[in-house]
């Protein structure tokens, strides 16, 4: 009988109307791997991240392949996957791209906050080329792989469609080109949303596993910070 087994991508209800990925907190989680299977519970969804509570958490290894199967409201969502944390009681796996385009908050690439800079050194706008011999440095707010949001000094202005040519440190320089598509002003500065323009195969790879680092550190902040509050409580 075909029906929602019979997906291509080996998951299931996927050809239902697209939900918020917050459906699945909470839900029964089966985590297989070779010749052994335990039962958790999905608590956390973001990004490219799923943390599992589960008490054989110490019996897997980071980097492992793991097949999990979610038994949520919007359905039963089969993934396979790899183990990339681990926490006292818990495990964290790769949210895979193609699971993620199911939900409607999943469209676009993960955007994570992060304290990096970076700088220009040269802004087109209006067919006008400007050259800095010093280079303006910025803050950098959250990345994507879509784009940056990004903080000048009051002093620096830029208009919507001017692009910006320079590099973000990121624990390596990436160089690239943004496009300004969104201007606000904050108390520390100008705040600009930028998109990249034309990043190599290279740097998009380099800029990946940036943003699942950056993700995967943001994570474990939050669940030390949750644990300081228990604690006090």
């Amino acid at each position: 009988m075909a029906g929602a087994n019979a997906n291509p991508n080996g998951l299931y209800g996927s050809d239902r109307p697209s939900v918020n990925s917050k459906v699945l907190i909470h839900s029964r989680t089966v985590v297989e791997r070779k010749d052994y299977v335990s039962t958790g519970i999905l608590m956390h969804s973001e990004g490219d991240l799923l943390e599992i509570e589960i008490s054989e958490y110490k019996d897997f290894q980071l980097g492992e392949p793991v097949k999990i199967t979610i038994y949520s409201p919007a359905g039963i969502h089969v993934l396979q996957t790899t183990v990339i944390g681990k926490y006292e009681g818990s495990i964290m796996v790769l949210h895979p791209p193609s699971h993620q385009l199911q939900f409607e908050d999943k469209r676009q690439s993960p955007r994570v906050d992060t304290k990096q800079t970076g700088s220009i050194h040269t802004v087109v706008a209006n067919g006008n080329v400007r050259y800095y011999e010093e280079e303006l440095p910025f803050a950098l707010k959250n990345i994507s792989l879509q784009g940056v949001g990004i903080v000048f000094d009051t002093k620096n202005t830029f208009r919507i469609g001017t692009t910006l040519h320079g590099s973000l440190e990121l624990g390596f320089p990436l160089p690239c080109e943004l496009r300004v598509v969104r201007e606000e002003y904050w108390e520390e500065g100008n705040y600009y949303g930028a998109e990249f323009i034309g990043l190599s195969p290279e740097h998009i790879r380099n800029l990946r596993a940036f943003i699942l680092k950056q993700q995967i550190e943001n994570h474990a902040k939050f669940r030390g910070e949750l644990l300081k509050q228990r604690e006090f409580k």
